[in-house]
Order: structure tokens, then sequence, then C-alpha cells
């Protein structure tokens, strides 16, 4: 029985990690182009030679190294990924996309003429060649960053981390644990049988070669099986570049999880060591080390899972507090963001050219398509009372925010914002925060000032007016933010700044639009602005609300699952190891405990000291892990697994009450 249940965690084992390598490479494969090992991203463009000079260079010297030169444009629309290339080198042909699915259109000459020259270039060329590939593009005025995007170990354990978290390799971990577990039980078990073995002339390594010798059939028949189901998968998805790599890592994945099993299986045969032949055939054997054991893996086992149930519970508790945040979201028409790229070699400096002309274009974009302007810091979770213009706890909005995002006045009643002319401010103040005013009038102005010395397109000249105007306090306003703290998509009791849309500089509208906080409704009208304002080469994606709002809940329910998973994991090893401890105590007890049933005495007093020692352990260690980690409150739900470890510790030893008799009369 143990040695399936090795075999079936096995298979759930290599079949978890070829589901986790599968996910992985869906993320890689978007974001690179088939055979190619380096990444060039041109930053800057001196324009001191023209484009078709720089893209006829980089097609000659492609050709004469003989090597594969990409460029590559990455759109994102609505969450949908696609890609548009164009081979330098005619002989190296590029499939574009590792799945046969994803949509990759590829260029001629001519539409090579209308991209841009900074973007990404992906390369086959490596050492000298790649270095000259360097040269070049420096000597042709392009200021670059280059990086490896092969699929290398190293950059998979990093997406690992950086996708699932550190969670997933504690989740692998835990398996390996568990599995351990069950291969040391199954030695344990095998006592009796491994004496006799040895009584017939076995060494401890024939033994051991001889086990590991039948179990390498099952163990081929569980890898074979998964390969070619992957394999058939692969021909059905990938294309040929996806198939030969995805495959490649498949047998890897599935080559090194057999090592690592057979590894464990070889550590758990140092048990033979503790086997004392005789006393192994009349059913005897080392308790008091198995016990020892015992507890020291229960109270590692214990430790982890308590860290894990409570990470758990305040994971549920956060996301039922997003449920408001999550509410408002839901409640918003259909919106997007721009994600923008251009040259500024200084982010410091607001008077660079390339940032002045895109800025310049944004600014014009968000008036004449109504943008929703909603500018804030709560990404830096200001304090409620902090009224720094740049940092602090308030928001910029504009009349379109307004009509979509109703704000109560201190009678309860919707705010009506008035025409704003372009030299009025509108204060929208809480009333518990009326004692700021004066001070942030102060500060507001400076920033003002600040912000009509940089460029504007509409040139707004004249006094500033401002008007005050007193809302209700301890407002929940919804502010536009996506991040990975749900809460932080609403500010509490902020300081609203309406503003007429052409008040404030360019620069302001583009960090704003960088930021996700400038929002469009009509897709359509979007779209072909971008294309008139000359703005194509710098949009790089369009994303939708609800989009980005459903990756937000996938990724929620992705961290709740492995939490989950991990509890689960917990609670499996620490059934198997109660189950080992429990038979250790049984073995060690069973002469006295058959002595009691001869002469009809209970055995009850003896099973419940056993019970109240290990759960006044388990007990200990909670409460010392809840105290460290100020989680005291959630004795409660722990002592559920206090009670499912009395289940099991009962049922294993009425199971061994009930033959205690008759393995004591066989000698087990």
């Amino acid at each position: 029985m143990l040695k399936k249940i090795k075999l079936l965690l096995f298979a759930a084992l290599t079949t978890a990690m070829v589901g986790i390598f599968a996910l992985l490479f869906n993320s890689y494969a978007t974001a690179s182009i088939p055979n190619t090992a380096n990444s060039i991203m041109v930053v800057a463009w001196d324009n001191k030679q023209s484009k078709r000079k720089i893209f006829t260079q980089m097609t000659k010297l492609a050709n004469d190294e003989n090597i594969s030169l990409v460029k590559a444009r990455f759109n994102n629309l609505n969450g949908h990924n696609s890609k548009a290339i164009y081979e330098f080198n005619s002989d190296k042909r590029a499939t574009g996309s590792f799945y046969r699915s994803e949509q990759t259109k590829k260029l001629d000459k001519q539409a090579l003429q209308l991209e841009a020259v900074i973007g990404y270039y992906y390369t086959s060329a490596r050492g000298a060649t790649l270095e000259k590939l360097f040269s070049k593009f420096k000597k042709l005025g392009l200021k670059i960053m280059a990086a490896d995007t092969a699929l290398t170990p190293k950059r998979l354990f990093m997406m690992v981390t950086g996708s699932f978290s550190e969670a997933i390799i504690f989740a692998f971990i835990s398996l390996l644990g568990i599995l351990l577990i069950v291969m040391l039980l199954e030695k344990i078990y095998r006592f009796k049988a491994f004496a006799v073995m040895k009584i017939n002339g076995y060494s401890n390594w024939q033994i051991i070669r001889h086990d590991l010798l039948k179990e390498l059939l099952p163990l081929g028949v569980i890898d074979l099986v998964l390969i070619a189901l992957t394999f058939f998968w692969s021909i059905w998805q990938l294309t040929a570049s996806g198939i030969s790599l995805f495959m490649l890592y498949m047998v890897a994945i599935t080559f090194s999880l057999t090592i690592i099993f057979l590894v464990l299986d070889l550590i758990s045969y140092l048990t033979l060591k503790l086997i004392d032949i005789y006393a192994a055939i009349k059913g005897q054997t080392n308790t008091k080390q198995l016990l020892v054991i015992g507890y020291l893996l229960k109270i590692v086992i214990m430790i982890l899972l308590t860290v894990n149930t409570v990470a758990l519970v305040n994971g549920v508790k956060d996301y039922q507090m997003d449920q408001t945040a999550i509410k408002l979201w839901n409640n918003q028409q259909t919106n997007y963001d721009l994600s923008l790229f251009w040259d500024d070699e200084d982010p410091d400096a607001p008077n660079v050219k390339e940032t002045n002309e895109v800025g310049k274009a944004v600014h014009r974009l968000a008036i004449e398509n109504e943008a929703i302007l909603a500018r804030n810091s709560q990404n830096l979770q200001p304090k409620i009372h902090d009224i720094d213009p740049d940092y602090g706890n308030l928001m910029y909005v504009n009349s379109t925010y307004l009509k979509k995002n109703p704000i109560k006045l201190a009678n309860n009643t919707n705010y009506v914002l008035p025409k704003l002319s372009k030299n009025n401010v509108v204060l929208l103040v809480p009333e518990d925060r009326m004692f700021q005013l004066a001070k942030f009038k102060k500060q507001l102005r400076d920033f003002i000032k600040f912000q009509r010395s940089l460029p504007n397109y509409y040139s707004v000249h004249g006094a500033i007016k401002l008007k005050v105007v007193p809302i209700k306090s301890k407002q929940i306003i919804y502010n536009y933010q996506l991040l990975a703290i749900m809460q932080d998509t609403v500010s509490v009791d902020p300081i609203l700044v309406v503003v007429n849309d052409e008040l404030l500089s360019d620069n302001f509208y583009l960090a704003t639009a960088s930021q996700g906080l400038l929002r469009f409704t009509d897709l359509t009208k979007l779209r072909k602005s971008v294309k008139r304002l000359g703005l194509t080469n710098n949009v790089v994606g369009i994303s939708n609300q609800k989009v980005q709002l459903s990756d937000y809940k996938t990724q929620t329910k992705q961290k709740f699952s492995v939490l989950i998973i991990a509890v689960i994991i917990s609670i499996i090893q620490l059934v198997f190891i109660e189950i080992f401890i429990s038979s250790s105590f049984l073995q060690r007890c069973r002469r006295k405990m058959a002595v009691n049933a001869i002469f009809g005495r209970s055995n009850l007093k003896l099973i419940n000291m056993f019970l109240l020692g290990n759960l006044l352990l388990d007990l200990l260690v909670m409460i010392i892990v809840l105290q460290i980690g100020h989680g005291l409150s959630n004795i409660p739900i722990m002592l559920v697994f206090l009670l499912l470890e009395t289940i099991v510790i009962l049922f294993t030893c009425w199971r061994g009450q009930k033959n205690l008799l008759t393995t004591l009369n066989h000698g087990n």
C-alpha cells in the first residue's frame, strides 16, 4: 500500500511541476522570439543617421555575420497579446512565436520604415559576434541595453519565485517531505522482510539494488506516459521551435524528479542500519530512536502548518476587505489606460526633447478624448492628513472624473461642479481636514507655480483663483489605481483638487498617464487620436480596466490556491507523521498493552497519556509560533488541527489494539 502511495505522490508531483512549467513557458513565450539568445533594447537615438540607413546597416551586418536579427514590437490590447516582427536576415527566418495560435505579423521593408528605431531587437549572436553587433549599434548613434533571453534554469527559477512566490517552492519541498516520510514508513514496516533477506545472505547494498530495480519499471512508465501526453499536447499547441524547447525541459524535469525520487528512496534505506536481525524477526524495532525522529519532524511540520494557516487566514481577511474596492471597480464604465514608451535619457530633466513631444501629445490626447484624470499617490500609502502636493493624501481630478464618481457634500447631497475656467481651481476639502486648509493652499500655489514653469501646449496665463468647498468627511473615494494591494485602489478622506485640463503641464499628464491614472472611455476614438497625434510608436499597450480587475482576481485566486495547497500538504504531512509516531508508540508499548488485554485491563489510560502529551506538545508549538507572529487570535482555528490529530491517534491506536494479540503471536 505504501509503495503505491509513494508512486502516486511521484506522479502527482511530476504532473504538478510540468503544469507549472507550462504556465511559465507561456509567460516566457509571449515576450520572446524563438531561436534567439539575446535581446537588445534601443532606448535612445541621436538622429544623426537616418532611419533607412540604420535599418540598411542592420541588414548588412546580420547577413555578413550570418546571424538572426529581428526587430519586434509587442502589442497588448485588452489582455490579448500579439507581435509584429521584421527579419533583417532572410536566410535566418524566425517563426516569431512558440504558439500556433499567437498572432504574429511579419513586416515588409515598407512597413519597417514606419516603425520606430527605438524598441526591441532579438538576435542569435553570441560572444565576439554579439560584441560586434553592440559596437555597430553604438556607431549608428543608438543607446542600448542588452539582456540574455535564453530560457536557462536560473531564469526559470527566477520566474517561479516571481510568478508564484516562495510558497510554491515550499509546497514542492513539502511534497518531497511527504514522499520521504512515506518511504521511511515503508522501510520500517518491512523490517522483518529485510531481516529475512539479511539472514539469506543479502548485504544492505544488495537489498537496496534489489528494491530499486523493481521500482525503475513503474517510474519509467509514469515518466513515459507524462512525456507522451505532453508531446501530443505540444504538437497541437506549439510551433516547431516551441515543441523542441518545451520537450527539452519536459524531459529534463521528469528525469530530475526521477533522480530526486531515487535519492530520497536511498536516504530512507538508512533505516537498515537500525535493524537488529534477530530482534526484527521477533517483531522488535528501535522504537526510541524512531520516536525521537518522529517528534522532531512533527515539530517542524507544526511550525509550517501554523505559519501557512495564518497566512491563509490573513489572505482571506484582506480579500474580504478588498470587496469595497472591487465593488467600486465593477460599478465603473469600461475604461482604458495607456502603456507608454519613449526616449528619456534623464528622467529628472523635464526639458528633454522626446519627453516634451510625447508629453504634449498625451496632454492633447487627454483633452480631446475627455479623459478621466485621477492623479494620486495612494500607492505610497500616505498618512491620512498628509498635504504634500506631490505625495500626500490628495487627488487631482477633472470634471470628467466628477461625472463618473459623485462626491458627497457635508449635507449628504452630490456636489455639482460649475463650469470651470482655465485659472480656477476648486478644492473639495473634507470637513475634518479644514484645519489644514491655509497651509495646503500655500503649498498648492507653489506646486501650480512650478507646473507653469514646465512646457504646456495650452500656455495658460493669469492669476490662479482657489475656491474651497467643504465635503463630507471620511468618504471612500475611488482612485483608479489597480495595485497588488487592492485596498489601495481607494483613497480615504482625501482632499480633491479639481482642475481645468489645460492648467497643468504636459509633463504632469505624461506622468499621470504612465501611472495608469489617465483613463479613456471610448476605445475607437482613443486609437484614432493616438494615430493622428503621432503616438503610435509610443503607445505599446492599451489595457482594459475590466481585464486588469480580472487579472487581479486571477492572481488572488492563484495566491489562495498556493496557500491552500501548502496547508493541505502540511496536513497530509501531519497525518503521516502522526501515524508514524503512533505506530512507533504502539510497537514500543505493545507487550505491556498485550498483557493488559490478556488480563482484561484497559489500555485507555496509556493511550490517553500518549494523546495528551502529543496535543500539549502541538499546542505549545502553535502558541509560540502565533505569539512570535502576533497571531494568537487564530488559536480557535488551529484547534481544528488538534481535533484531526486526536482522530488520527485514536484510530491508529484502535486499529493497533484490534490486531495486537495476533501480531504478537506472529512475532510482528
